[in-house]
């Protein structure tokens, strides 16, 4: 089967991972986290058959996984013990085994675990926990991926649908009935009315209308933005797309330029050979002018580079990151991005007691960051961005 884009059309990639999910992991396991390496492995190698996936996309894609597999084992429970209120647990058992499942000791075994009151209480606390919320999510099982991209597809301007319009989606209440009258609730109508005022302005996710009502998003997740979504992500994912929108301008601009010397040409207005000359011309003088500069320009920059090299050799050098609790234990690799005190980290001044390093590997997911903040808390969740890490506990390479 050919590979289909990531991401190309989210339901079918969310219904492909449950499908992988339920059929391939066993349920019997007790922790997502007890899949040995080489399963692990296999899982992936079976996902990127189909879908055209990156290493990068390999932790979403697990955490995807495992969410689906918790949800399935969840239900299944919940069918095996309805359907023994008919005809017994045994004969449920039997009927309900899935086909993962090596033997009915292990998977009565499971379902004795699963009923135990233990894992009861557990359930009951969780259930009072969600009486609370004033909110509820009206789009079933559909994620916030799944809707937001029904949305595009309806509509005549898809860059227009933000994050404000798929939130209001999952919690407006709708109509089951024409002559049904239906009520929203109270912050449903207020981020409206936000919404309303704000008009077709773009605003980013910290000044839009769910920021206004509902606050700062907590750390790690965006509200409407779907699993997986993070305020950095979402911060790079504007800036790239603003970027290409702009590029896309101007190459639209260059066409018309084009267009409409060719059709000035075709009518006769300009002279090709006298235009030629002139320009060769210019041309021949300016490509002189411009040698002169750069070779000024580059002899500037080398004495630069070598004066700055000889004051700080640690810029731009790899490194290893030390663990700053003082186990001197290797728990990343970096780049040294600045040694500059008064540089900004995170809109924090660097001080004279850190650098400025891009985290480009961890060895250790468990390590704290030594200055965190609200988006990144542990070393690994800094990956590809710069964080400031004390110098005593740096080792260049």
């Amino acid at each position: 089967m050919a590979n289909q884009p990531f991401r190309d059309n989210a339901a079918r990639f969310s219904s492909f991972l449950g499908i992988t999910a339920r059929e391939l992991v066993p349920i019997t396991l007790k922790s997502w986290k007890d899949m040995s390496q080489n399963f692990t492995n296999q899982i992936w190698e079976h996902v990127t058959q189909k879908f055209n996936l990156d290493d990068c996309h390999k932790k979403y894609t697990f955490q995807k996984l495992g969410k689906l597999w918790r949800d399935h084992r969840s239900n299944l429970v919940k069918m095996v013990m309805k359907q023994a209120q008919v005809v017994g647990l045994p004969r449920a058992a039997s009927l309900l085994k899935p086909d993962n499942v090596k033997s009915m000791d292990e998977w009565l075994s499971f379902l004795k675990e699963r009923t135990s009151q233990e894992t009861r209480d557990k359930c009951q606390k969780f259930k009072e926990m969600r009486a609370t919320q004033t909110l509820v999510h009206r789009t079933s099982r559909k994620s916030f991926a799944c809707v937001e991209d029904e949305l595009r597809q309806k509509s005549e301007t898809p860059d227009a649908i933000s994050r404000t319009d798929v939130w209001i989606y999952g919690y407006e209440k709708r109509k089951k009935n024409e002559d049904d009258e239906v009520e929203d609730p109270d912050l449903v109508k207020e981020v409206k009315k936000y919404k309303k005022e704000q008009g077709t302005q773009k605003c980013s996710i910290k000044e839009d209308a769910v920021a206004k009502v509902l606050g700062p998003d907590p750390r790690g997740r965006v509200r409407g933005m779907g699993f997986g979504a993070t305020a950095s992500k979402i911060e790079g994912q504007v800036r790239v797309h603003d970027q290409f929108n702009r590029l896309e301008n101007e190459v639209i601009e260059l066409k018309n330029q084009m267009t409409n010397l060719l059709t000035r040409i075709a009518a006769g207005e300009i002279n090709i050979e006298k235009e030629n000359l002139s320009v060769q011309h210019s041309a021949n003088e300016s490509v002189q002018s411009k040698q002169k500069v750069n070779n000024n320009v580059q002899k500037s920059a080398n004495e630069m580079s070598q004066s700055k090299q000889k004051e700080n050799p640690a810029e731009n050098a790899k490194c290893k990151l030390l663990n700053w609790i003082g186990t001197s234990e290797i728990v990343g690799i970096g780049e040294i991005a600045s040694t500059d005190p008064n540089s900004l980290v995170h809109h924090v001044p660097l001080g004279h007691e850190c650098w400025k390093v891009w985290v480009n590997d961890v060895m250790d997911d468990n390590v704290a960051l030594y200055r965190p903040t609200r988006e990144f808390f542990l070393l690994r969740e800094a990956l590809g961005t710069t964080i400031a890490w004390p110098i005593k506990y740096i080792k260049l390479c």
